[in-house]
């Protein structure tokens, strides 16, 4: 997430004591910070956090918990920080890793997660509500488009209703295959689609996806994602770099470390087909 790489960015300016924040003052060489991040979405079997320091030549040592409705499960896992949606910068100072958890049910919207744990430097805990699904009202089906060459993007309209919890909403292409002329498949990736976060409140929007068309046809799996009012805070604050100075750092759902705990509620997938050549 570009906010999340804005956020480690600026924690490079922090100073943190006793796993607390205490000004906007340069980080000495004798102080440490601990990041967590975490997002739980409505439908996953598994949890992701991202932990990380300024200093030393290891991660953390982070024991974790994430509970739910009569159960409790472990970050017991280390896996590549691709799984956790969002990656420090090449230039940050220190390790970070991420940690999986095995959940035994999927998360549910609209039901309460408590996240805690330990690190070094003091204790930590959040809580999170997941908040329902955006509903996505257009397109009602999958899409066939037809473009001229592979330099295009394609351009969608998307029209949508949000829950009232949902304070944040972005449009994630979370599959992409392409086909070639034999039948084949294979995965592919999308370049990015802009703008890739929506005004809750419009109902609408024009995207655009970008990527690199070099078959004759690609099928990409858009969805959108609303997040609850914490992760709204956090990208409010974020968003505006000048806001992190002489401002005591807010918790966005997490207390005793700096960081990120929310939740997330996937819409249905949009079908998009992309057709490459001249013709209907």
């Amino acid at each position: 997430m570009r906010a999340s790489l804005r956020l480690l960015a600026w924690m490079a300016v922090l100073t943190a004591g006793g796993g607390c924040v205490r000004s906007a003052d340069p980080i000495l060489a004798t102080t440490d910070v601990v990041f967590v991040e975490s997002v739980v979405v409505a439908g996953r079997s598994r949890a992701y956090m991202l932990v990380g320091n300024t200093h030393g030549s290891a991660p953390p040592v982070v024991d974790a918990t994430l509970s739910g409705p009569g159960w409790t499960a472990a970050f017991s896992e280390t896996v590549d920080v691709y799984w956790c949606g969002v990656r420090a910068p090449d230039w940050w100072p220190g390790p970070v890793e991420c940690r999986r958890a095995r959940l035994p049910e999927p998360i549910r919207a609209s039901t309460r997660y408590t996240l805690v744990g330990t690190t070094p430097m003091g204790p930590f805990s959040g809580q999170t509500v997941v908040p329902r699904a955006p509903v996505v009202l257009q397109p009602a089906d999958t899409v066939h488009v037809r473009i001229a060459s592979a330099q295009e993007s394609v351009e969608l309209t998307l029209r949508f209703e949000t829950p009232s919890e949902v304070g944040s909403l972005t449009v994630e292409p979370f599959r992409a295959l392409q086909i070639h002329d034999d039948g084949t498949q294979e995965p592919s990736k999308v370049s990015g689609v802009y703008p890739s976060y929506l005004a809750v409140s419009s109902g609408s929007a024009e995207v655009a996806i970008h990527g690199h068309w070099d078959a004759p046809e690609f099928r990409v799996s858009l969805r959108l994602i609303g997040f609850e009012e914490n992760y709204s805070r956090f990208m409010e604050v974020v968003g505006d770099d000048t806001e992190l100075l002489g401002r005591p750092w807010p918790t966005f759902g997490l207390e005793g470390v700096i960081g990120y705990f929310g939740g997330g509620a996937p819409s249905r997938t949009i079908p998009v087909v992309i057709r490459i050549g001249e013709g209907s």
